[in-house]
């Protein structure tokens, strides 16, 4: 089946975003009244910072798209959390329901034409609106459930490295005991190992309880919650 293409802003509406500068900004700790920084960059879904909330600036919500113009020009990425932004990006907003796995998607189309714009150190300020992606039918089937799919790939190997770093930190445990006196310098040893196991422990059980509820992914708030159940 032909792919037909279709201007971006017919299956999106977008809007120029916060426009704030960092640097008039007051950063702050994560937590529940902090609000996520997207800049320009294509790394950590443009994360730049946690900032405090504007009494007069409403962030936007979690789950739309931030597609920088300039920097990393069409750096795309969908935001789990919500966020104000830096100058020149743009926001997503999909016309009709849409699932993350759709979201990342059209990411990835955009981001597929940066060369149109890095290779003349051109901005997408005026184009972005016109450039042509896939109409919704012709997404393919395969990334339905993509998502779920590189979780459990994504939590498995990491399953492997925490099981791997739990054994290790084990065996060093029964070895320095083994050898050790009742010196301060062992007994300082013994303690700092035996946390690295209860560490890995933990960030196992952690990974277990995520992988369990794989099926709809959790963000936010919601996030929070459960990360403190399954610790508790």
């Amino acid at each position: 089946m032909a792919i037909e293409l279709v201007p971006l802003n017919s299956i999106f509406e977008i809007k120029h975003g916060s426009k704030l500068d960092l640097n008039k900004m007051s950063q702050c700790a994560p937590g529940h009244d902090a609000v996520v920084f997207i800049g320009r960059s294509d790394e950590r879904n443009g994360f730049t910072a946690f900032v405090e909330r504007l009494d007069m600036i409403e962030p936007y919500e979690a789950g739309l798209i931030t597609v920088a113009l300039g920097g990393s020009a069409l750096a795309s990425f969908v935001q789990p959390l919500p966020f104000y932004t830096a100058q020149n990006i743009d926001v997503l907003r999909p016309r009709s329901a849409m699932s993350l796995d759709t979201k990342l998607y059209y990411c990835l189309c955009i981001a597929a034409n940066r060369f149109r714009y890095s290779t003349f150190g051109r901005e997408a300020n005026r184009t972005l609106k016109t450039l042509e992606v896939p109409v919704l039918r012709c997404v393919p089937d395969w990334v339905h459930g993509a998502a779920k799919t590189s979780v459990a790939e994504f939590s498995s190997e990491l399953m492997g490295l925490i099981e791997a770093e739990e054994t290790v930190a084990s065996t060093r445990v029964r070895r320095i005991k083994s050898h050790a006196t009742q010196s301060n310098v062992a007994t300082m040893e013994i303690t700092e190992v035996d946390e690295e196991v209860l560490d890995a422990k933990v960030a196992r059980t952690t990974l277990a309880g995520i992988d369990r509820n794989s099926g709809s992914l959790i963000v936010g708030d919601d996030l929070d919650k459960k990360l403190t159940e399954l610790l508790s």
